[in-house]
């Protein structure tokens, strides 16, 4: 009988949790896919140029008092070897993991920083506001496309640099 109450009083052994189903890797898309309109690549890249663009734009008009214009006009093939150089970058990881890029781009914001960070305050505060997220990117891709073409539009207007 005390082997049954010793027994008994142990915690109920949980079943066995299913297995999580992790959905098969997509092949990578073909190129026409990549860079058509609704494709995955190109809002993001042309963001990602914005964001360095504007920076760029701006810090060397502060330095030089060029006009975008100006700095496009004297620096033609540099600009052409950046956006190639963005637009291979943001092809590059479905390119050698020969997975799906709109794969890719769906689990990049979910795994790859709460790994490395070991503090809890800071994965909460980022996961809070999903500050790193595929849709956060492309606003804010958005907001730099913005603000460069309303620079460029005030400065065409008054004829010389803004700052």
């Amino acid at each position: 009988m005390r082997r049954n109450l010793a027994a008994s009083k142990k915690a109920p052994k949980a079943a066995a949790a299913p297995a999580e189903e992790v959905p098969p890797d997509k092949e990578m898309e073909p190129f026409s896919e990549l860079l058509a309109f609704a494709g995955p690549l190109p809002e993001r890249t042309n963001g990602r140029l914005a964001m360095v663009g504007i920076l760029a734009a701006i810090s060397t008009e502060i330095g030089t008092h060029e006009s975008i214009m100006q700095q496009v006009s004297a620096h033609p093939f540099a600009i052409l070897l950046f956006t190639a150089a963005v637009a291979g970058a943001g092809v590059a990881p479905a390119y050698f993991t020969e997975t799906s890029l709109e794969q890719l781009i769906s689990t990049s914001s979910t795994t790859a920083l709460p790994q490395i960070w070991t503090n809890e305050e800071d994965k909460a505060f980022w996961n809070k506001y999903n500050m790193l997220s595929d849709s956060v990117e492309l606003l804010h891709g958005r907001m730099a496309m913005v603000a460069f073409s309303i620079i460029f539009f005030i400065e065409a207007i008054k004829g010389s640099a803004l700052f």
